[in-house]
């Protein structure tokens, strides 16, 4: 389909609503002109209160090129703590999404939309997410697999997806250290993964 057409489609899509009665579309892949409300749209419009932050990694202000997720156990897998992952905002997304998948699938855990509300421990995922953990520009590659501390929460620094597609060799480090992070929290790994633990 041509942009042409692809927009003559929305357009009689958006027609359609207008005569049903909707008010308002809202589009989220893209970009919205910025433009003041009517005094009606105004009066119609429901503000919602300023969510708290309940968590630290809630409240802080990150650089524009990282991004917190969150690692939460699988259900079929035993209880544990969930994991804070701080990487690039592109290492959440594919292809690097798919390979990140498959490493926290592997300990048994699930990478989620949301922040960790009390992690048992946090996973940094390449050089900018190290940089911002420690304050300094610090080589990842001394710093990888050894644990740190932010506050009372461990961190466990390892290499990023880009780092893993480029050398993959390396992805044997990040399987140690996301085993050193299972073993600090006391946790089995799962039974796909089990005969891997070296």
């Amino acid at each position: 389909m041509s942009l042409p057409g692809l927009i003559e489609k929305v357009e009689d899509y958006l027609t359609y609503l207008k005569e049903e009665g909707a008010r308002r579309v809202e589009v989220q892949s893209m970009p919205r002109v910025q433009r003041q409300p009517s005094s009606f749209e105004a009066a119609q419009t429901v503000k919602p209160k300023p969510a708290e932050a309940t968590t630290q990694r809630e409240a802080e202000t990150l650089p524009p090129a990282l991004r917190y997720m969150c690692a939460e156990r699988l259900p079929e897998c035993s209880a544990a703590p969930s994991l804070s992952v701080l990487g690039s905002k592109s290492y959440f997304s594919s292809p690097n999404r798919d390979l990140l998948d498959k490493m926290f699938y592997a300990i048994g855990y699930t990478l989620c939309e949301k922040t960790a509300e009390d992690p048992g421990a946090e996973i940094t995922l390449g050089q900018t997410a190290i940089d911002y953990i420690s304050g300094k520009k610090t080589p990842l590659l001394q710093k990888r697999g050894r644990w740190s501390k932010r506050g009372a929460l461990p961190v466990m620094p390892t290499l990023g997806p880009d780092y893993l597609s480029m050398e993959p060799k390396a992805k044997a480090d990040v399987w140690k250290d996301l085993l050193t992070v299972i073993d600090k929290l006391g946790v089995e790994l799962p039974e796909w993964s089990a005969k891997y633990k070296k």
